[in-house]
């Protein structure tokens, strides 16, 4: 098979494998997996296609009962994922130590399927993840709660990817709890989490501890203004660089908060505000703090039924090599 056959190539000369078929139907048997990996002693990716997850999964637990443990990178995202292949996911994260990257985004583990992965996890005795993608899996508040049990074990994590997953509000404070026990955290994507008020107050308490933060993505949530005026309290204690709140239903009376932050966060450099609805009165309020001395380079503010009044005072007080995205607006 041609995907056998490029395969054969890349572990005879790459330092580093991606193992991915090219072709749904092209289905590359697990025995030849095996036996291709492990003749190859250097660190190794592995990214399945949505043909070859079970022979790839099948492969992996299979090698390490050889002594094979190259396995740097673990990639099966968009491949629903059933019961037993979420047993044998749980295998690999238990038996590679060296895994560093895993990324399950897409996978339907729903709640059932993050509370197995969370099982698996937390019967290691040291998370050694770099990165750990479960974006777009519908784990709800419950596995919310069921993560929190071994987020704090994982000092390593500088990469944690929960979008869409409609984790809600309910467990959000356990959860950013253990969560300062990340203390190397370089970005955290949440966007898409029905997250309120009170979700971004808590996750705004837990900002100072995340000191080498830099990137944050709360958008598509339901935090409104009040909500923002808790975050912001603590993100000006942060050195948070990029954050986005599109869609956040954050209006006017949100911008005077966000105009404050603004002065007071020295670190904030990129800011993503669009589509919520912040019309000229918010506009006004964001130039105000634009006058002053800022660190921000990229503002986006597109959708935001802002009028001719204030896309004028925005343009003319955009200063220090600031550009605003204004795309969008009346």
């Amino acid at each position: 098979m041609a995907a056998c056959r490029q395969l054969r190539m890349a572990l005879r000369f790459a330092p580093r494998v991606v193992l991915q078929g090219r072709a749904r139907a092209e289905t590359v048997p697990s025995l030849w997996v095996a036996g291709c990996l492990k003749q190859f002693k250097g660190s190794v990716d592995v990214k399945c296609s949505v043909a070859n997850v079970e022979s790839v999964l099948g492969a992996l637990v299979e090698l390490h009962r050889t002594g094979w443990k190259s396995l740097a990178s673990l990639s099966v995202s968009q491949a629903k994922l059933g019961t037993a292949q979420v047993k044998q996911v749980g295998l690999i994260l238990q038996q590679y130590s060296s895994l560093a990257q895993v990324n399950l985004s897409r996978t339907s583990l729903g709640q059932q399927g993050m509370s197995q992965v969370v099982d698996s996890l937390s019967s290691m005795p040291q998370i050694e993840i770099v990165s750990l993608l479960l974006a777009e899996n519908n784990i709800g508040s419950a596995g919310l709660q069921s993560l929190t049990r071994v987020v704090g074990r994982c000092s390593s994590l500088r990469v944690l990817n929960l979008s869409f997953n409609s984790i809600g509000d309910s467990h959000t404070k356990e959860f950013c709890n253990q969560l300062a026990s990340c203390r190397h955290l370089e970005r955290l994507e949440l966007q898409g989490n029905m997250l309120g008020a009170r979700g971004a107050g808590e996750l705004g308490a837990v900002l100072s501890s995340l000191r080498y933060l830099k990137y944050l993505d709360l958008s598509y949530n339901s935090m409104q203004s009040r909500g923002l005026e808790r975050f912001c309290r603590s993100l000006t204690r942060s050195g948070v660089e990029e954050l986005r709140l599109n869609v956040n239903q954050l209006e006017a009376q949100g911008m005077r908060c966000m105009s404050k932050l603004m002065r007071a966060c020295p670190s904030l450099s990129t800011l993503t505000l669009r589509s919520n609805d912040i019309r000229d009165d918010g506009a006004r309020a964001l130039c105000d703090a634009l006058i002053l001395p800022h660190r921000l380079r990229a503002l986006v503010l597109s959708q935001n039924n802002i009028g001719d009044e204030g896309a004028l005072r925005m343009v003319n007080g955009s200063t220090g090599g600031l550009r605003a995205d204004m795309t969008g607006n009346q």
